[in-house]
Order: C-alpha cells, then structure tokens, then sequence
C-alpha cells in the first residue's frame, strides 16, 4: 500500500472518503512522484480533477513556523 504525505494524517480522511473519493485518491497516487510533489509543495497547481484534493492534504500538512 502507498501513501501519499504523513499517512498518519491522511488516514482518518481516507476513512471518511465515498468509493468516489478513494477512487480519485488512488488516481492520484499512479500519478508521476515528481508532478505529485509539485502539486502538494504549491509551485504548479495541479489538475483541476485533483485540486480539491490536493487541497484537502495540503490542509493537513504541517506549516513551518516563521
């Protein structure tokens, strides 16, 4: 099994995704590493089918402290 960032954290929303969602999640994950890390560090957006889920984990990374 492959997770994506902090897996801990994406867990209890792998738990409350539909079948759609976990659908879209595994799409994600066949996705090239290197676009992935692009997506979820910021510097390209990533494809509007992704988006809001690229949102959701980048909502639940930790930020660095000014």
């Amino acid at each position: 099994e492959k997770l994506l960032v902090y897996p801990e954290r994406m867990q209890a929303n792998l738990d409350a995704m539909d079948e759609a969602g976990l659908d879209l999640y595994d799409d994600l994950l066949s996705e090239n590493d290197h676009d992935l890390y692009q997506w979820v560090s910021e510097p390209v957006a990533p494809p509007a089918r992704y988006a809001a889920l690229i949102t959701r984990i980048i909502g639940g990374l930790p930020r660095a402290q000014a």
